[in-house]
């Protein structure tokens, strides 16, 4: 069976982070012919709490490849070594941030008013969005004060950092110094936000991993993403497709570009793999 790894934002939500009914509808079709999952930086708890919306139930790979969960069981999780979370705490320490791990999430005190802080001081225009977007997401969503759970404060258990900065030199120089931390990887869904994980930690190794738990044989893997996050995912997959709303450079690299995200681009594409590989029976 063909599995489909599906981005979250950017991808099959629009910009009002919701997933529209088109997009639900040609997934609850999917299901019948494909394997589609969902392959996202977001935690798994925040993803079943938006699928849960609009009647879907798909299997989710969450902190960009962090953690596997299927029918409300882990099938798999890869937290930092203790050593590496604390160093990075450490350079992370002056931002507001947001901690997660297999079960939890956690952020800075007073989370939202650093975010604004912190906009106000260093933040670009353009980046401005970003900061509205952020804020969107967290009114979805409950976290736990991070100095509440001591295991995290030990660094124990910790599936993936997120860090908001709407500066790209502060950005620039903040990914440098991460990026000199043993065991790490740094990424981003975005210009405007580093998101930290464990070194081997990315969505390209989610189609194995389904591969396995499902007994699937050998067919093709097939990615739909628009963000740098997306980059594993996409060179692990047979078939490329990245949404219209995506940069020039991850767009160079599709086997096919479809609609953007506020046009039920996920719809579009399944309609369109469809209909080839309905002209080659």
């Amino acid at each position: 069976m063909e599995l489909i790894g599906i981005d979250l934002d950017g991808t099959l939500l629009n910009s009002q982070q919701q997933i529209s009914a088109g997009n639900a509808g040609a997934l609850i079709r999917a299901q019948a012919r494909w394997l589609p999952f969902i392959c996202t930086g977001r935690d798994p708890e925040d993803v079943v709490r938006l699928l849960a919306q609009v009647g879907l139930t798909l299997p989710i790979v969450g902190l960009n490849g962090g953690i596997g969960v299927s029918g409300g069981r882990i099938l798999f999780s890869r937290p930092f070594q203790p050593v590496a979370a604390l160093a990075i705490m450490a350079t992370l320490a002056d931002y507001p941030v947001k901690v997660y791990t297999a079960t939890d999430r956690f952020e800075t005190v007073d989370y939202q008013a650093q975010l604004r802080t912190l906009f106000d001081a260093i933040g670009e225009s353009q980046f401005g969005a970003g900061l509205r977007y952020e804020l969107a997401y967290e009114a979805g969503i409950t976290s736990r004060p991070l100095a509440a759970d001591a295991c995290v404060q030990a660094g124990q258990g910790i599936l993936k950092f997120y860090c908001f900065m709407p500066n790209r030199a502060k950005r620039a120089a903040l990914a440098a110094a991460l990026r000199q931390i043993p065991q790490v990887t740094v990424t981003s869904s975005g210009p405007d936000n580093l998101e930290i994980l464990p070194a081997g930690t990315d969505k390209g190794r989610a189609f194995a991993a389904l591969r396995q738990h499902f007994h699937l044989g050998l067919d093709r893997n097939i990615a739909i993403g628009d963000s740098p996050n997306d980059q594993a995912m996409l060179n692990a997959a047979d078939l490329v497709i990245i949404m219209a709303n995506a940069s020039a450079a991850l767009r160079a690299q599709a086997d096919y570009v479809t609609l953007r995200n506020d046009e039920d681009g996920v719809a579009h594409t399944l309609r369109w793999l469809a209909q080839v590989e309905e002209t080659l029976v």
